[in-house]
């Protein structure tokens, strides 16, 4: 797993399914098959083609979201 923090980027071994669980009740949220996001640093989303979109993050880096866990990430910054 690829962790993209303060701007360095670590490698740590597990799958994305384990921080998922253990990183939920930290704000954290899956948005696509191979990203999970601290919803605390979403500051917005850009349409894609398909009803896809890119969240755009505080520092103005952009992770995909997919239609797939488009509810989930709602629910969740409500």
């Amino acid at each position: 797993v690829r962790i993209r923090h303060g701007g360095r980027t670590l490698l740590h071994p597990g799958t994305l399914a384990a921080f998922e669980t253990r990183l939920a009740d930290a704000g954290f949220v899956r948005v696509h098959r191979a990203c999970i996001v601290n919803i605390a640093h979403v500051h917005g989303r850009r349409p894609r083609a398909h009803g896809d979109a890119w969240l755009v993050l505080n520092d103005g880096s952009e992770v995909p979201l997919s239609r797939r866990y488009a509810a989930a990430l709602a629910r969740r910054m409500r």
